[in-house]
């Protein structure tokens, strides 16, 4: 297996199989409420698609997906590392966490924290971006909380949910960032 099991505070994430898709999974996918933010929204989620999409990252040289968990095991959400350039050391983040109990609750936070940690000290990368539209409020927040930098305004571009035009904001992080953010004691990192 290509990519690792790592324990936080409160979530672990461990690479997301096959074997881990399940109806509740695939229903995450397919309600409006959950999907509204990722591209796959338009389309219909079925057991076959989502399989295509997950052996996807296991099929590719370079691209790995985790299953966010509750310490009690539950699956609550997936975050991804994709779009790598070896040449500069970068990938892309993304996250979704599917069930709304957790909404709100520093999941994804605790989830990319991980994968930061696990791109640039174990993959060696320089740099990780990130996406989000602007109307998604809890990521915008979660991106500015990890620390990253708000890059660029991408505008009115990129349609959303509602069949409405939104603007797309464009983040990153860079490793010697994170690595200082991590060493101070009053960073929420």
């Amino acid at each position: 297996m290509k990519n690792n099991q790592v324990m936080g505070e409160n979530y672990r994430i461990s690479p997301f199989t096959l074997d881990d898709i399940n109806n509740r999974y695939i229903d995450w996918l397919n309600d409006p409420d959950i999907n509204q933010y990722i591209s796959t929204r338009d389309n219909r989620q079925s057991l076959e698609t989502v399989s295509k999409y997950i052996k996807s990252f296991y099929d590719t040289v370079e691209q790995y997906i985790w299953g966010i968990y509750t310490l009690n095991q539950d699956l609550i959400g997936t975050v991804v590392l994709v779009e790598f350039d070896r040449d500069i050391g970068k990938a892309e983040c993304g996250v979704m966490i599917g069930d709304t109990n957790y909404w709100g609750k520093s999941a994804s936070e605790e989830a990319l924290r991980m994968v930061f940690d696990y791109a640039f000290n174990v993959l060696e990368l320089n740099k990780i971006t990130g996406r989000c539209y602007s109307t998604h409020i809890g990521m915008v927040f979660t991106m500015k909380n990890i620390g990253m930098t708000h890059n660029e305004i991408l505008k009115s571009n990129h349609k959303t949910y509602n069949e409405k035009h939104s603007d797309m904001y464009t983040w990153f992080i860079t490793k010697s960032k994170w690595s200082d953010l991590r060493k101070r004691p009053d960073a929420y990192v």
